[in-house]
């Protein structure tokens, strides 16, 4: 018969040292055992699997395809093989999500069903199994899918992802308890938005000057209906800043409110010289401001500002220290400062 003359044919290859005619010969007489071990011994691993799975072998079929990193070819005989998880693991690999779900089911394993159901787009067979096997996480996205917020912010609480339950909440339209676990996760800018759509405006301005958001808290109190209002809204938010020592917040707040001179002296309790001079100069105290600008090495916007005091010699001072030696003798010739007119022409001397 056929498979005798395969056999017979196998054995010259092999006589030959031909061996993977031998083997393929083998093969085809049903000896896959010989056919397997050679093809095993020529480093064929998909032709060994391909035998083994001809010989009812699933579980060593997949193996050898595992070797050739046949991941499709290996995972349907694991799960012929009733290695089901190890067949779920490939199915995940080559994203055959409900393959992957049907295994993990067989294997037993619940939790891991849900995931590959959920990424299978099997919602309601992923929520039955994520109820069942405490999977919280998955439950809450599949509720979230289902858009049954507040279920789905329940169960993100549960498992600790905050955030998520926040912005379900916020789908739910349940914005004070949304703020609130904005605030747990310390997302106060997001938290102060809440706030707003139920009118706690002060207290979302205060959450967006903990975000360091104070443009964002000014536009709350500039919302108002009127001058008395934004006046008593932003004095309360600086009373807030000062009994909670935020110098700096104060001093950007009285900024935005255009109240420049009590900015400036925010400014400078809070040691940035250079907002109090510029500040200072919105103000109208140019002299202020020049000297501050100078105290910062800023000599360029310091001569600006002494300039508009008529402080011709300390605008002279301040050119001539940026290096701007002709502009510097200029200024020094307006106030007949002689001293500085020489140190000027003597420096231009040496360019």
């Amino acid at each position: 018969g056929k498979a005798e003359d395969f056999l017979s044919a196998a054995e010259m290859h092999l006589s030959a040292n031909n061996k993977l005619e031998a083997a393929r010969a083998f093969q085809r007489g049903g000896r896959y055992d010989k056919s397997i071990e050679l093809f095993e011994d020529l480093g064929k691993w998909s032709e060994a699997g391909d035998a083994c799975v001809q010989g009812g072998m699933h579980a060593e079929a997949a193996e050898f395809f595992l070797k050739d990193e046949k991941f499709r070819d290996s995972a349907n005989p694991f799960e012929r093989a009733a290695q089901f998880e190890k067949a779920a693991e490939l199915y995940l690999r080559i994203k055959e999500f409900s393959l992957a779900a049907n295994c993990f089911e067989r294997a037993g394993k619940k939790k891991e069903a849900a995931n590959a159901f959920e990424q299978s787009g099997e919602i309601d067979r992923a929520l039955e199994l994520a109820s069942i096997s405490g999977n919280v996480i998955v439950e809450a996205r599949c509720l979230e899918k289902l858009n049954q917020f507040q279920k789905a912010a329940d169960c993100y609480i549960k498992a600790d992802a905050l955030n998520e339950a926040a912005y379900c909440l916020e789908k739910a339209e349940d914005f004070e308890r949304a703020a609130e676990m904005h605030l747990k996760s310390e997302n106060y800018s997001q938290a102060a938005v809440c706030l707003v759509k139920v009118d706690r405006r002060l207290d979302a301005a205060k959450l967006y000057i903990s975000a360091g958001q104070i443009s964002a808290a000014y536009e709350i109190a500039a919302a108002t209906s009127n001058r008395a209002k934004l006046n008593e809204f932003v004095s309360n938010l600086i009373k807030w800043c000062q009994e909670n020592k935020r110098t700096s917040a104060q001093a950007q707040l009285f900024e935005l409110h255009k109240d420049f001179a009590s900015a400036a002296q925010k400014y400078l309790d809070s040691m940035n010289l250079s907002k109090a001079a510029a500040c200072y100069m919105k103000s109208g105290k140019s002299l202020e401001a020049g000297k501050l600008y100078a105290e910062s090495g800023e000599f360029e916007k310091a001569a600006e500002c002494f300039k508009a005091a008529k402080k011709w010699k300390e605008a002279g001072q301040c050119m001539e220290r940026a290096q701007k030696w002709d502009e510097a003798k200029q200024l020094y010739e307006r106030c007949q400062d002689i001293e500085g007119i020489n140190r000027c022409a003597s420096a231009m001397k040496w360019l």
